[in-house]
């Protein structure tokens, strides 16, 4: 009796360890400004990142254009890519990019222009995908 509570103990605490590492995984990390080449960007260093100067600000309800860049062993060129965006605060939901990806520019292995615009004012998270797939989950702070 003693060996299957141990069992069923050891079972259920596998059960939980492994939720928790994967709720771990598609947590979303803060974005943090970081120097790559001669540019200021806005992101997850070494994995994917906006041009956007420190003391930059996005600012709700105004399209403006941000160079992508994106990190990692896989080809990007010709990936798609897309950027989708809820606010933490009010749940407005959006597709912020949609398009696909071009070869190396600025210190990165893929990037991509575009414009987006936030509907609204304050914590949003975006979840950046390369070819369909999560490929990184940030917060940044809109004004």
């Amino acid at each position: 009796m003693a060996g299957k509570i141990y069992l069923l103990l050891m079972l259920s605490l596998l059960f939980l360890v492994t939720g928790c590492s994967d709720e771990k995984e598609n947590s979303a990390k803060e974005a943090s400004y970081f120097e790559t080449e001669n540019y200021t960007m806005l992101g997850v260093e070494k994995n994917v990142g906006f041009i956007l100067d420190e003391g930059e600000n996005l600012i709700a309800n105004k399209k403006d254009k941000y160079m992508w860049h994106l990190w990692g062993d896989q080809g990007f060129e010709g990936e798609e890519f897309k950027v989708t965006g809820v606010n933490l605060e009010t749940d407005d939901k959006k597709t912020l990019v949609d398009g696909s990806l071009a070869g190396p520019h600025n210190g990165a292995d893929g990037h991509t222009p575009s414009n987006m615009e936030f509907p609204s004012e304050g914590t949003w998270e975006l979840s950046v995908f390369v070819g369909g797939e999560l490929y990184e989950k940030m917060t940044v702070e809109v004004s």
